[in-house]
């Protein structure tokens, strides 16, 4: 996610790991592409629903953007939604390659918890 400037991007990503949980998965293409379109989507929101506006934040909101959401993915076209799943498969790898650095950090100054560094 750090590549893509979205708003809220970095939340998203400590959602779904902390610093030491090895990655279990990539982030949906789906998450990266309603992350990046949310503003679009909740502007659009405003001017076709006025009590859009009034609504507080929370799962009401979000589930209406959801929604709104994925009528747009659905209209985009398999190479469009494509770029959004290589993003998902970048922020995944990167995401990996930060975990393998920390347990190889972790491991060498005997921070992992196992008592040891090296070899053991």
């Amino acid at each position: 996610f750090n590549d893509y400037d979205v708003e809220g991007n970095e939340d998203i990503a400590s959602m779904i790991a902390s610093e030491n949980e090895k990655p279990t998965g990539a982030t949906p293409a789906f998450f990266i592409f309603i992350a990046e379109n949310r503003p679009r989507i909740e502007k659009d929101m405003i001017k076709r629903h006025r009590s859009f506006r009034s609504m507080g934040r929370g799962y009401e909101r979000n589930s209406l953007v959801a929604k709104e959401g994925a009528v747009m993915w659905l209209k985009l076209s398999t190479e469009d939604q494509k770029k959004y799943v290589d993003k998902s498969i970048e922020d995944f790898e990167g995401r990996v390659v930060e975990w393998k650095q920390d347990e190889y950090i972790r491991a060498a100054t005997g921070a992992g918890g196992s008592g040891g560094g090296f070899g053991e």
